[in-house]
């Protein structure tokens, strides 16, 4: 879901996705954060209106156990920035941990 989310830059689906506690996004200058959800909201919402996005293809989901589970996802962004026709590819990691009944995304870290 995060990668369907994140293919139709629905910054709010991912805030609603967000962990209790917050979630830490690095973007570009270092990370930022616990956000609460109106600050990450505002940052993806940013992020996403840089270019278009072209695709997202899911990549590799990893539980590490823990206590509460944890578990790392990443996915490959393609976006064709605004003012040029050339796609850029991008990975984003995403960290997640079990809580309220289902995964939440805690970091999203962005892989220029």
């Amino acid at each position: 879901s995060v990668a369907g989310l994140w293919s139709r830059g629905d910054a709010g689906g991912l805030v609603r996705l967000m962990a209790p506690q917050g979630v830490s996004i690095d973007v570009s200058d270092g990370p930022m954060g616990p956000l609460n959800g109106r600050q990450a909201s505002a940052l993806l919402r940013q992020l996403f209106e840089q270019g278009e996005t072209v695709g997202v293809q899911t990549g590799m989901l990893e539980r590490v156990g823990g206590n509460p589970p944890r578990a790392f996802g990443a996915i490959t962004w393609i976006t064709r920035p605004e003012g040029t026709r050339v796609p850029v590819r991008r990975t984003v990691y995403f960290g997640l941990e079990w809580a309220n009944g289902g995964w939440k995304v805690g970091e999203i870290r962005l892989i220029p």
